[in-house]
C-alpha cells in the first residue's frame, strides 16, 4: 500500500483484502468491518508530525500551543543528539 494513500484511505482498502497498514493507534478506534488493529511492540520507527494551525489566528489558545509544541520539539531534538 502507497504511503501516498493516506490513513483514511488506507482501512477500506485493508477491508476490501488490498493491503496492510501501519497506522497511527488513535486509527485503532474507528471500526471496520474485517479489520484488526494489532499494537506493534518494541522500538519503532519516530514519526514525522507537523503542527498546523490557521494562518493569521493570534488567539491565546494558539500561541499557546504552538508554545508548548515548540518547547517539546526542542526538548526532543536535544535528547535525540
Amino acid at each position: 500500500m502507497s504511503r501516498k494513500s493516506g490513513h483514511r484511505f488506507s482501512t477500506p482498502l485493508v477491508a476490501a483484502g488490498l493491503g496492510v497498514a501501519i497506522a497511527p493507534h488513535s486509527l485503532s478506534q474507528v471500526h471496520a468491518d474485517g479489520v484488526c488493529f494489532l499494537p506493534i511492540n518494541g522500538e519503532q520507527p519516530p514519526a514525522n508530525i507537523a503542527l498546523a494551525y490557521r494562518r493569521g489566528d493570534r488567539s491565546r489558545a494558539v500561541r499557546n500551543f504552538v508554545a508548548v509544541a515548540l518547547k517539546q520539539k526542542q526538548l526532543w531534538d536535544g535528547n535525540m543528539r
